[in-house]
């Protein structure tokens, strides 16, 4: 005993001695004749007489440092990859905000002064000039209004101004409209009022889960249709998708043990830094479920 190391000395002589019959395992440090340190992993087994009593225990003694040693290395670089991947969370939301501000202030500017310079060329060119230079100033009008409208599209993608100004419900709605028209599948937004408006942080957060979630249907699900609900019940905001496309082999999964794919962890990580859970359930032909639930 006494090469155990002084902290670990009561906790193993109470494991050893603990229902002998049974037998037992404890890992302990000990101290070698040079001073170092090593954990081992001892397991006790009792051995029986003739009538069954346990008159000695025999045992085996395992050297785990190392093992030890790289179970610490590995948690230590699966908590520095988590606080990695959040990060990167928070750098593309900034991100997002930063392009849509620029988009905003410079490029919308400048697109506006050059629809006024339009409007007065094409004024002045109505009584009087060549047909075909009105043609080509109308022509550059249309131009102008639909990159205007794609600009606007693109500001609205990265930071949708109804989610600041009307909450998360009708942001969902805008897209699951936008999203509808562009690929033609069906999606149903129902959404339960909430007692209290959550924090911005956890809206912007489901709602760009909710946005990768359509995302992955459209890329992968070869879905018809697509139901989004939002409820909010003893503090949690609860977002689920379900598409009713081919899913994928696998079980109901309440742990972090998501499918691969970037697209897959930045949800789950945008639901974990918010204190919240993230699931997902599918089988092949079933179509997949995917719900989060974040604390408010």
């Amino acid at each position: 005993m006494e090469v155990i190391r002084t902290e670990d000395r009561e906790h193993a002589a109470a494991v050893s001695e603990r229902q002998p019959e049974q037998g037992f395992e404890v890992e302990r440090r000990v101290v070698r004749p040079d001073g170092s340190v090593r954990w081992i992993r001892v397991r006790g087994f009792p051995v029986k007489n003739q009538s069954g009593i346990v008159y000695r225990i025999a045992g085996v003694a395992e050297d785990i440092t190392e093992r030890r040693q790289a179970g610490r290395a590995l948690r230590r670089s699966a908590g520095e990859l988590q606080a990695l991947s959040r990060r990167l969370v928070e750098v593309q939301e900034s991100e997002r905000r930063r392009l849509s501000r620029e988009l905003h202030d410079r490029v919308g500017q400048n697109l506006t002064a050059l629809k006024i310079n339009l409007d007065i060329l094409q004024t002045a060119l109505a009584s009087h000039g060549d047909d075909e230079v009105r043609a080509r100033v109308d022509d550059s009008g249309s131009l102008l209004e639909s990159t205007v409208d794609t600009i606007e599209n693109v500001m609205s993608e990265l930071r949708p101004p109804m989610l600041d100004d009307h909450g998360l419900a009708a942001a969902l709605e805008w897209y699951a409209r936008n999203f509808s028209t562009r690929t033609g599948i069906a999606v149903a937004v129902r959404a339960g009022e909430p007692p209290v408006r959550p924090a911005l942080q956890a809206e912007i957060a489901l709602f760009r889960i909710g946005q990768e979630a359509l995302n992955n249907v459209a890329k992968h699900a070869r879905a018809q249709r697509v139901e989004i609900t939002l409820d909010h019940a003893n503090g949690e905001c609860v977002l689920s998708v379900q598409d009713d496309g081919v899913g994928f082999a696998g079980e109901e999964d309440t742990s972090d043990k998501q499918k691969p794919g970037l697209g897959m962890v930045t949800m789950r990580e945008r639901a974990q830094a918010l204190g919240g859970r993230f699931e997902v359930w599918a089988q092949p032909g079933r179509g997949t479920r995917l719900t989060v639930r974040v604390p408010y």
